[in-house]
């Protein structure tokens, strides 16, 4: 037998191509043809690397053998960089493509992610690569997008960072007068975003709404000195404190009164530009140990946490006052974690307060597929949202959870890629919070491989256990359950035992239940605190479950004598114990009739 196989590539750039010969016969001869050169391969795992825009292969086969080869292209990418950071001055950048050079990489970054937002003219997008990277890091060429074509002939195509940055690589020529427009959306945006929380003192108050614009107000009253309140994740805030009598109010009783006040999360570089002072009132401005009397036209800044200001020698004329202005911006310099979701890594899990102040993770997969669960709590120390465990979407992909102060109450968050933790599953709704009521829980598994359902503890500590009721619909196969924190597998109950495993608890922050194919499990399940109580109804004849401690699934739990389990029978049972795991430096003690005990 005699045959000449060929193996024919040509790419569009040089690549860095690496061969390993896997299987090679001895009646077979394989020779690779790259640029001007050619190597003959002779023997298995013999391997080679070149870097080339093209390689051939031919093949000489007089037997039955044959050969197996494998072989990687990697980009040979090494760019010229230019780099250009938005900010108050430079909010975009415009610029012909003609002043992009083959094998140049423009990145453009923003100080903040979901902000960087790059557009091309022209239908040239194809002679370009886009990356998206994190600030202060380097860009990484593994995982790269493409300008989409836009669907409206006025807009050109675009493409928008989740990360913060993104990079602009040039590969090839093209011949066109496009152009790139590069820009920060949060600097070239409205001023009116940062206009929040601040109060005039007036009877009514007149609000003029620009031609072919509409406006939305929210507001309340407040009585005696107004507070300015800032979130601690409002980076920058706007506002403008106004004297009452400007506004057709005589407040000469209130001399020497706060008229204004605040206190921040954070400490706050707070800029105040006296706008108006007229007549002869002494307008005082108190920030910690710093203080002083104002006068017209006078910019100050001062960095601290509070601000008061209060009026003496008020005018009793309607036409003396003063108007302030002032901008307020957080002094924050946080340490970031960035997360990305994938197939291994599905969701990210934690408790708020696990993450330290001034901290940032941000939580990224694709557009319109993660989302983030809260159970109930308090987050003022957190920038984030109202709702008692409603899942709340991200169109851009990512979540930013920054922490600006102390003060979190027990709250558990799991943010996750939808379509890869609810693979398998009917529907994504197969989050649930696990609280001191008791609640059902119901999950479905489709015909394509089983579904997780994952129940949260709320208002978790390392002595709250989840605790199931009670297991229905489960018809074949098994159910198991294991921690969400670390993996780790609890128990697997085959579908026939499930009646019997009824009243158990189970110490951890979060439980994932592996619903078999074709099966619809219903939890019933609430959670209990400190000592885990079990029941077995008196007409039970059997009952099953699990002792877990927290350490097992994935709580630090070191160094702690506790009674984590107690159980009180209305009558005589035959109690069988299986130690399953545990570990050599755990000491587990079981007590029963209330002197016999057994280590």
């Amino acid at each position: 037998m005699f045959d000449i196989i060929a193996y024919n590539t040509s790419f569009d750039r040089s690549n860095v191509i690496n061969f390993n010969v896997k299987h090679l016969s001895a009646t077979s001869s394989v020779t690779v043809y790259y640029g001007d050169n050619s190597t003959q391969f002779t023997s298995n795992n013999e391997t080679l690397t070149v870097t080339s825009d093209y390689f051939y292969i031919e093949a000489i086969d007089n037997g039955n053998d044959g050969f197996l080869m494998e072989y990687t292209l990697k980009s040979d990418i090494n760019p010229k960089y230019r780099t250009f950071t938005f900010n108050d001055t430079n909010p975009h950048y415009i610029m012909s493509i003609d002043d992009i050079k083959v094998n140049d990489t423009l990145v453009f970054c923003s100080n903040v992610e979901n902000d960087t937002e790059v557009f091309i003219t022209d239908k040239v997008y194809d002679s370009f690569y886009v990356y998206d990277s994190p600030v202060g890091s380097q860009v990484n060429f593994e995982i790269c997008k493409q300008f989409l074509p836009s669907n409206t002939a006025t807009i050109p195509s675009s493409i928008l960072s989740n990360k913060g940055c993104l990079a602009i690589y040039r590969w090839e020529n093209s011949s066109s007068s496009a152009l790139i427009f590069a820009r920060s959306r949060s600097s070239i945006a409205s001023d009116a975003q940062y206009w929040m929380n601040f109060g005039i003192f007036a009877y009514g108050l007149v609000v003029t709404v620009p031609v072919n614009n509409s406006l939305t107000l929210t507001g309340s009253i407040q009585m005696g000195p107004f507070t300015i309140a800032k979130n601690g994740c409002q980076h920058i805030q706007k506002g403008v404190m106004i004297s009452p009598s400007l506004n057709g109010l005589n407040y000469a009783s209130l001399e020497n009164t706060i008229l204004y006040q605040s206190k921040f999360v954070q400490e706050n570089t707070m800029n105040f530009t006296v706008e108006m002072l007229s007549g002869n009132e002494i307008v005082k401005l108190f920030s910690g140990s710093f203080f002083t009397s104002l006068s017209q036209g006078e910019i100050i800044s001062v960095v601290e946490k509070s601000f008061n200001l209060s009026v003496s020698n008020i005018s009793t004329s309607l036409s003396d006052g003063f108007i302030i202005k002032y901008t307020l911006i957080s002094n924050v310099n946080p340490n970031y974690n960035y997360i990305d979701l994938d197939e291994s890594n599905p969701y990210y899990l934690t408790q708020l307060d696990d993450i330290p102040v001034n901290n940032g993770t941000v939580v990224c997969g694709l557009p319109d597929d993660v989302d983030i669960h809260l159970t109930d709590g308090q987050y003022d120390s957190f920038c984030l949202f109202p709702s008692n465990f409603e899942a709340l979407s991200s169109k851009s992909g990512c979540f930013h959870l920054y922490r600006a102060n102390e003060g979190t109450s027990p709250v558990t968050v799991l943010i996750r890629s939808i379509e890869t933790q609810a693979k398998n599953c009917e529907n994504g709704n197969n989050i649930f919070e696990a609280s001191d009521t008791l609640s059902s829980a119901m999950a479905t598994s489709k015909g394509n491989g089983s579904c997780e359902m994952i129940l949260l503890a709320s208002q978790y500590d390392p002595l709250t256990s989840i605790f199931i009721n009670k297991i229905e619909g489960i018809n074949s196969d098994s159910l198991i359950l294991k921690s969400a924190v670390n993996n780790n597998k609890i128990a697997e109950i085959p579908s026939a035992d499930t009646k019997n495993w009824l009243n158990f608890g189970m110490y951890s922050l979060a439980l994932t239940a592996v619903i078999p194919e074709g099966n619809t499990v219903i939890l019933s399940t609430n959670v209990q605190r400190n000592i885990t109580n079990l029941q077995k109804d008196r007409c039970q004849h059997i009952q099953k479950g699990v002792l877990v401690s927290p350490g097992y699934t994935g709580t630090e739990f070191s160094n702690r004598a506790e009674d984590i389990y107690d159980i009180a029978f209305v009558q005589i049972n035959l109690i069988e114990f299986k130690v399953i795991k545990m570990s050599d430096t755990d000491i587990v003690t079981i007590f029963y009739d209330e002197v016999l005990e057994h280590t």
